[in-house]
């Protein structure tokens, strides 16, 4: 008999009702919760296989991939899903275990201090653990040892010098300061100055060096580049500047007490480096013809730092005239070849001749001074001459002297 024959399923079609139910349940779970049909289905597929009992719970990790720059320190935070949760949860590093840190119920943390290598990983809480993990290391840029080479100028007087591994100097002003870096791990070595950046020039795989003259006190930042690290790790120094200061300037006059012509002058000078020049300035001026040009003479030009200095001026080999003005006065110039040679001047003293007029009323006023002084020196003859008659008769009267 065939089998379509024998058993009318239409017949059956009143039984669907109760089957429903079972199906939409199978239907829920298995896009619900496949893995209770999947599993099962697994494990009865592979029976020649063991197979554990499921873990209570499960570690959630909150990288996919884990990285650290060289040096730098590292937090990792799990978190712990499931039906049961652990009391304490494990890491073991390079084959060392070490506790985590318990932050909540159910989330754990351990710090990597200073990390310097590529380091495997994995977490465990009983016999329950994790896929093993490597914390990935990027290579810092790093200095491994500089030095300046210090160029000074040469009127200072200072010998050249290189210090190593000190960034925070105090130069001459006009110092050229060279750079010479040695590092690991970098391809490219940037300096700025204030807003001026400048990129150095490589020497070698990890040698890098730059030179730069330096005028002002200025800080500088050094920036490390490689290809691991796009930010790039910095260093700040400062540079002081020491200005070359200007000369300094004394002098002290003397008249000749019988010729007022002639003065006596005795000075002295200093500078912190040295004197290129000293000298005796002076102009000659009249209200009626004007002024002359300047004239100027050397009186030492030596480059001591300190210096003693002489001089006479003799009015009378001018050939004044009449109303004539003269100003004069005492200039020092210092050897800085920096910024040029700087001058300090003495205060400026200023010598007169008299106009014609001005010589006549002086005569006038002179002649009535004399005048004066000869009708006191007249009543005072009379004076003396009376005193002197009385004591002469005084002297008669007596029989002894």
């Amino acid at each position: 008999v065939p089998f379509k024959n024998a058993i009318d399923l239409t017949k059956n079609k009143k039984y669907l009702r109760y089957a429903l139910p079972p199906l939409l349940l199978f239907i829920a779970i298995l896009f619900g919760a496949p893995s209770i049909i999947k599993d099962s289905t697994f494990r009865i597929i592979n029976n020649d296989k063991d197979f554990e009992k499921a873990a209570p719970f499960k570690f959630l990790l909150d990288h996919n991939e884990f990285q650290v720059i060289q040096y730098d320190d590292f937090a990792l935070q799990v978190q712990v899903d499931g039906t049961a949760l652990p009391e304490d949860v494990f890491i073991d590093v390079d084959n060392y275990q070490y506790r985590m840190k318990k932050v909540k119920q159910d989330q754990f943390e351990y710090t990597f201090k200073n990390v310097q290598k590529d380091t495997p990983f994995r977490i465990f809480a009983g016999k329950v653990k994790s896929a093993n993990f490597d914390l990935n290391v990027l290579e810092k840029p790093n200095l491994i040892d500089f030095s300046l080479s210090l160029d000074y100028p040469a009127y200072t007087g200072s010998k050249d010098e290189t210090i190593q591994n000190i960034g925070d100097v105090s130069i001459p002003a006009g110092t050229v300061v060279t750079w010479d870096f040695e590092s690991e791990n970098t391809n490219k070595i940037n300096m700025s100055f204030g807003r001026s950046q400048e990129t150095i020039k490589q020497k070698d795989t990890q040698e890098f060096n730059f030179s730069k003259r330096i005028k002002q006190d200025q800080q500088y930042k050094v920036f490390l580049y490689n290809e691991q690290i796009p930010t790039p790790d910095s260093f700040i120094y400062a540079l002081n500047v020491i200005p070359d200061q200007y000369p300094t300037i004394q002098v002290q006059k003397f008249e000749d007490s019988l010729d007022k012509q002639v003065s006596y002058f005795v000075g002295t000078s200093a500078d912190d480096y040295g004197i290129s020049s000293i000298t005796f300035n002076y102009n000659i001026s009249n209200e009626k013809t004007g002024t002359k040009e300047p004239q100027n003479e050397r009186i030492s030009s030596r480059a001591d730092s300190k210096q003693d200095y002489e001089y006479i001026f003799d009015v009378a080999k001018l050939n004044l005239k009449p109303g004539d003005q003269v100003n004069y006065y005492f200039e020092v110039s210092d050897n800085d070849q920096v910024n040029g040679a700087k001058s300090s001047k003495t205060g400026i003293m200023v010598f007169r001749r008299p106009t014609i007029e001005e010589l006549k009323n002086e005569e006038e006023q002179n002649s009535e001074e004399i005048k004066k002084k000869l009708e006191e020196a007249v009543k005072e003859t009379k004076k003396i001459k009376e005193d002197f008659k009385k004591l002469r008769e005084k002297l008669i009267q007596k029989k002894e002297i």
